[in-house]
């Protein structure tokens, strides 16, 4: 009986319900234990926290944007920054290293990573440069001091800087201005000739009469030149001088000012293309046009300014090759003899035209003189019908030829046209810069490229090269443009009358000091 009373007792407690519930209220126990003992080691850790905390916050630190609590939990991993101070008489230096710090399994408790050390107290000044550090890095009266001594040393060496950059002003603005004699930085190609016919100026003209010959120059940036990709110190090559002196306002926009050669009285478009090409190697697009007349068929001056206010609008907007890279809004006008009336006349009226250039221009004279069809650019140019001009005159350059003679006569030559344009900016004070000009020792047609048997034995001849001439001339016309243009573009906008005032009177020590002091006299 007692040997069965066994089996049946231990068959009874291996069975699976036994165990199973024995099994579940050993569980119950242990987690409660484990439960209570946890809660107690929380408190007995956040009460550490608390006391740490306290003593370290105590000296005025401040932490990062976490409220002080770089802390590491437990099983998680996070990156801290340990930060090492060096500091030196004259330099402070912030050494941050990367480090990452793992808790032991068995470890309840919060690490702390950053060691501390109270600061001076710190005055004003120090206060201000502290801030100027990472919000991470640790502040101390040494470190104040060796950043005050840095920025002392930096404003020294600024003030030097600049006394040497107002010592080399008289150079650098002679190496500005030395660059208008030269070829400019852009490649010149001439496009194929287009016969345009002036629709729009219908009826004045009719016919084969509308009809003008139009050949394009257009500015192409250099090829790389491989000393620029790999600059050897000290290099003082011509090719990297004249791209030196790309302006960078072309480069940051595709769109060139748009320049207008009007030729004089029959005189071909061709032989002004010394220079037209000069001016299209500064990144100017250059239209050179010859009008469909004779000597016995001639076309008034209202004809011919209507044709050119038309040649402007085809080139800015009809054609298809030049209206990508023309500016419309930006147009400069360049007249010789003859075509510097007619280009004044349009500049009276086209707000298009911000920029004029007269190459010895000639008025009405006994051969075309005052009437229907003629009027008198000088006098439209003194008028202050403000109708008419309300945006006021354009920067005018004029160039007159000392030996004139009867193709440019007294009366009717560059100092009318010279004075009317100080006429000009005395009634358009606000919207107009002061007009200048020169003169050379030369006749009226030396400023062409070829001069023909006719042109040579009509007028006179000047003492001046002809070559010097049409250097001065070019020089001048490039330069002009690019104060009208350029310079208000710069990053220097606010350009003022004194600035363009001291250009100009480095352009004539630097034409005076290349052709000789009696090449050319300033006009006042």
């Amino acid at each position: 009986n007692a040997r069965a009373i066994i089996l049946i007792m231990t068959s009874t407690m291996t069975s699976t319900p036994f165990i199973t519930a024995a099994h579940a209220t050993t569980t119950t126990a242990r987690s409660s234990i484990t439960t209570t003992a946890d809660l107690d080691a929380r408190k007995r850790g956040r009460k550490r926290r608390m006391r740490r905390m306290s003593s370290c916050t105590s000296g005025n630190l401040r932490f990062p944007s976490s409220g002080g609590k770089t802390i590491i939990d437990k099983k998680r991993r996070r990156e801290t920054t340990t930060t090492t101070r060096a500091a030196s008489r004259e330099d402070f230096l912030l050494v941050n290293t990367n480090a990452t710090i793992e808790d032991d399994e068995d470890e309840d408790e919060t690490t702390f990573v950053r060691t501390t050390t109270r600061p001076l107290p710190m005055t004003t000044g120090e206060k201000v440069l502290r801030d100027r550090l990472k919000p991470k890095a640790f502040w101390t009266r040494r470190a104040a001091v060796a950043m005050m001594m840095t920025t002392t040393t930096t404003a020294s060496r600024t003030t030097a800087k600049e006394e040497n950059n107002t010592n080399t002003n008289t150079s650098s603005s002679s190496a500005y201005i030395e660059k208008y004699f030269e070829q400019g930085p852009f490649s010149v190609r001439q496009l194929p000739k287009v016969e345009h016919v002036s629709a729009s100026v219908y009826p004045l003209c009719t016919g084969i009469a509308c009809r003008l010959s139009v050949k394009a120059l257009v500015p192409f940036p250099p090829p790389v030149n491989p000393d620029e990709l790999f600059p050897v110190q000290g290099s003082t090559s011509s090719a990297a001088k004249k791209d030196s002196f790309i302006p960078a306002e072309i480069t940051k926009k595709a769109l060139f000012p748009l320049a207008v050669f009007t030729p004089g009285f029959l005189v071909d478009a061709e032989s002004y293309d010394f220079l037209a090409r000069r001016l299209c190697s500064f990144g100017y697009v250059v239209l050179r046009y010859d009008k469909s007349e004779s000597i016995n068929e001639t076309l008034d001056d209202v004809v011919s300014a209507s044709l050119l206010e038309d040649l402007i609008t085809w080139a800015s907007y009809g054609s298809g090759t030049l209206s990508n890279i023309v500016d419309s809004e930006e147009v400069l006008l360049i007249g010789h003899s003859r075509g510097g009336k007619i280009s004044a006349l349009e500049s009276l009226f086209d707000e298009r035209v911000k920029c004029l250039a007269l190459v010895d221009p000639v008025d009405n004279t006994q051969y075309a003189p005052l009437g229907p069809g003629f009027p008198s650019a000088v006098m439209g140019m003194e008028s202050d019908d403000r109708e008419k001009k309300k945006f006021g005159p354009p920067a005018t350059l004029v160039i007159g030829g000392l030996k004139g003679g009867e193709c440019a006569p007294l009366g009717s030559n560059y100092a009318n046209f010279f004075k009317a344009a100080q006429v000009a900016k005395k009634t358009y004070q606000q919207k107009s810069e002061e007009p200048w000009g020169f003169t050379l020792d030369c006749g009226h047609f030396d400023f062409l490229d070829e001069k023909s048997f006719i042109q040579s034995s009509v007028c006179d001849v000047g003492n001046l090269d002809d070559k010097v001439t049409k250097e001065i001339t070019a020089a001048a016309i490039a330069f002009h443009a690019d104060q009208t243009f350029r310079s208000k573009n710069s990053s220097n906008s606010s350009i003022s009358s004194s600035d363009i005032s001291n250009a100009r009177k480095a352009f004539f020590e630097q034409s005076k000091m290349t052709f000789g002091d009696n090449s050319l006299v300033e006009l006042v």
